[in-house]
């Protein structure tokens, strides 16, 4: 439980700074450049880079494994910026496919795909556009390989993230994004080893919209 307080702060932050701009969009004459990309039916494209840190137990059983990784994901607006009970937003489905390689621990490489739904704060005119996310998928690694490590016992893996981020539009069609996330790979007691490995992360990355 500890873990998830820096998580809703931030995404209580995040939503604070959509409103926060939004204000200030009403007063501009950009009301239509964000309509668009935003609506119903609409696909998003995006691409990043990011870098995943795991925590670091000081115990051979539950080593550090870090990796840096390329995204790319696809996604689907569900329904166009509506008044919600806290925000103006729209809702979003993603299909993820993610991986790279080990930079610090008993692996060369985690991959795997993730099905997200995102919150996206969306006001007419906003540049900035802060969102909240959830996911779930499968991931490989080879750090099964390694017989002393206890976080991930077989190549396969569920994922399970949740995150928050900001786009920046640089124009109707495309902009520029960072975004946070928590993740957790386990196997759900299918294999023997299965304490998981939980791990935060930054991407940075483009969007285009379509």
């Amino acid at each position: 439980m500890p873990r998830l307080i820096p998580l809703c702060a931030a995404i209580c932050f995040c939503l604070f700074i959509g409103r926060t701009y939004a204000g200030e969009a009403r007063g501009t004459n950009n009301a239509g450049t964000t309509a668009a990309a935003f609506e119903a039916g609409a696909w998003e494209l995006q691409s990043g880079v990011g870098l995943f840190v795991s925590e670091n137990y000081f115990d051979p059983l539950r080593p550090q494994i870090n990796d840096v990784d390329a995204t790319v994901r696809l996604g689907y607006m569900l329904n166009s910026p509506a008044p919600m009970p806290l925000l103006r937003a729209n809702f979003e489905i993603l299909a993820e496919i993610f991986g790279g390689g080990v930079i610090k621990g008993p692996a060369d490489v985690i991959a795997g795909t993730t099905l997200f739904l995102r919150y996206n704060v969306v006001y007419p005119g906003a540049w900035l556009i802060p969102y909240v996310q959830v996911g779930a998928g499968g991931a490989y690694s080879d750090a099964y390989q390694d017989p002393i490590q206890r976080e991930l016992g077989g190549p396969l893996s569920f994922n399970l993230q949740a995150g928050f981020g900001a786009r920046v539009l640089v124009s109707p069609t495309s902009a520029v994004f960072v975004e946070f996330d928590y993740r957790h790979l386990s196997n759900a007691g299918i294999a023997d080893r299965n304490r998981g490995l939980n791990s935060g992360g930054a991407w940075l990355g483009a969007s285009f919209f379509f």
